[in-house]
């Protein structure tokens, strides 16, 4: 047992630089970089609005499609640690950019924002998102 955990060590410390590395925001390449924002009242909402906090929490998923076409090409995971950031290297061109929160009840209470962007050879494309709970009055 011992034997197959230490086996096993080196696979969970690949996986957390990979998530890690997800989730840099300055890629120092050609790609998308970001940061999910809550805009979620915490509470009763005021006016004006509290600034909005970057999602720190779990089920956090970006997804990247092509445009035209939409086609998937990454779906990625930030880890609640990230402070809502993520980051992918890509080719240039036009993307959609959706964030979402992947919810295990029947309620779906979240919603996320979409946005299209232009990737520039050379540059990393920044892009702000937001995702909103909506069953919190």
């Amino acid at each position: 047992m011992l034997d197959v955990m230490k086996r096993g060590l080196p696979l969970v410390a690949i996986a957390a630089l990979v998530a890690a590395a997800v989730a840099r925001a300055d890629l120092g390449a050609t790609g998308i970089g970001g940061v999910v924002l809550n805009t979620t009242c915490p509470g009763p909402c005021t006016e004006p609005p509290a600034a909005p906090q970057p999602y720190d929490g779990d089920g956090l998923a970006v997804a990247i499609r092509t445009v035209p076409g939409r086609r998937l090409i990454a779906r990625i995971y930030p880890l609640a640690e990230s402070g809502g950031r993520f980051a992918i290297a890509t080719p240039p061109g036009k993307y959609v950019v959706r964030a979402h929160i992947r919810e295990t009840s029947q309620l779906h209470c979240w919603q996320g924002s979409m946005k299209t962007v232009e990737v520039t050879d050379g540059q990393t494309t920044e892009v702000t998102l937001s995702v909103t709970n909506t069953c919190v009055l």
